[in-house]
C-alpha cells in the first residue's frame, strides 16, 4: 500500500513539475487547472476533492486534513484581475462551509480592492508569482520527504 501511494505521489510530482511552466498554467482548461491545484495540496498532505464544474457554491476544491476544512477557489486567467466581488463570494463560501480558511488561486493578479478586502479575512491570495513559489515549495518538500522515506526503508 505504501508503494502504491508513493508511486501515485511520484506521478503527481512529475506532472506538477511538467506543468509548472507559466504558459502551460495559463493554457490549461479551467477544470484541468482545478485538478492540478488539488494535486498540489494532495502532495502537501491534504485530502482534496474537486467540486462539480457547475453549482460549486463558490468553491472549486475542498481540502481536509484531520478535522480542518479549507477551501480553494481557482481562476485560470490570462489577463483579467480577480476583483473584490470575486473574493466576497468566496468569503461567503468559507463561512457557509465552516472552513477555517481559504486559498484564492489565480494565474493572474488581484485588484487593490480585493487585496485590501482580505486584510482581516481568513483568505490567502495566491497570484501567479505566488503560485509558482507554491509549486516550487511543494516539489522541494516532496523530494525531501521521499529522501527521508527512502532512508527509513533501508
Amino acid at each position: 500500500m505504501i508503494i502504491l501511494k508513493s508511486h501515485r505521489d511520484e506521478r503527481r510530482r512529475k506532472r506538477i513539475v511538467r506543468d509548472a511552466h507559466i504558459a502551460k498554467l495559463k493554457s490549461m482548461h479551467p477544470l484541468e487547472f482545478e485538478h492540478y491545484i488539488a494535486d498540489i495540496f494532495r502532495l502537501k498532505g491534504y485530502t482534496a476533492t474537486v467540486t462539480p464544474p457547475t453549482g460549486d457554491a463558490g468553491k472549486d476544491v475542498i481540502l481536509i486534513k484531520g478535522s480542518d476544512i479549507r477551501l480553494v477557489e481557482c481562476k485560470r486567467y490570462n489577463s483579467p484581475k480577480v476583483t473584490r466581488p470575486d473574493i466576497q463570494k468566496f468569503h461567503s463560501a468559507i463561512i457557509d462551509s465552516n472552513a477555517s480558511c481559504g486559498y484564492f488561486i489565480t494565474t493572474g493578479y488581484f485588484t487593490k480592492p480585493a487585496i485590501e478586502y482580505v486584510s482581516d479575512k481568513p483568505i490567502h491570495l495566491i497570484d501567479l508569482p505566488s503560485l509558482l513559489n507554491l509549486i516550487e515549495q511543494t516539489i522541494t518538500e516532496n523530494e525531501m520527504t521521499k529522501k527521508v522515506n527512502k532512508i527509513q526503508l533501508t
